[in-house]
């Protein structure tokens, strides 16, 4: 966010500060950090309304409210919906979406009020991510899974393990697409 990487820590080992959001330039030069005793045991970190959301693995204040100075801005979402919030990620039309670990599930929040507008289940959820399909790409210690929206379920499409999801656009060679790549490499195998 304008040029300062925010980054969740909770612990103390090797210097660094315990429940806090720690800062960087785009560098990786440290900037500082600051406590997040209003979210202990930070998880996950999202930019929103011109401050930070910051999820929380305890009870209260599951995800609460800072600015990007890091002055806490009060509760946005706190529920027996929801526990252990890991990964926080915008649904296509702004919503906020996220995966409650120990809820087993994924929670759909508004994005300003922080008000639960639905859940789905997901057993250990810690990654959520909703694809240009519409449906919801989630993880947890059994793999990745795709949540179909229309239907309702949920099926594994990597088995193993994950966590946070993002999309990345891999740049390609002189523009080249990776499909006619793809198609390249296959007719020199079959050669």
């Amino acid at each position: 966010i304008g040029g300062t990487v925010y980054v969740t820590n909770a612990g103390t080992a090797n210097g660094a500060p315990g429940n806090a959001v720690v800062t960087y330039d785009t560098a990786g030069s440290p900037l500082g950090s600051f406590l997040t005793p209003n979210a202990p045991s930070p998880f996950g970190i999202l930019a929103n309304g011109g401050g930070l959301l910051v999820s929380s693995s305890s009870a209260n204040d599951d995800i609460h409210r800072y600015s990007l100075a890091g002055a806490p801005l009060g509760t946005f979402h706190n529920s027996t919906s929801l526990n252990f919030a890991e990964q926080m990620n915008y649904a296509a039309n702004g919503d906020v979406l996220t995966a409650g670990f120990s809820s087993n599930n994924v929670v759909r929040l508004n994005a300003g009020t922080g008000a639960l507008i639905s859940s789905f289940t997901a057993s250990g959820a810690r990654g959520v991510y909703q694809l240009g399909n519409g449906n919801i790409m989630w993880t947890s210690g059994g793999g990745a899974f795709v949540h179909d929206v229309n239907t309702g379920l949920s099926t594994n499409v990597y088995a193993g393990g994950g966590r946070y999801l993002d999309f990345v656009q891999i740049p390609t060679p002189s523009g080249a697409s990776l499909l006619a790549l793809a198609g390249v490499a296959a007719a020199r195998r079959r050669r």
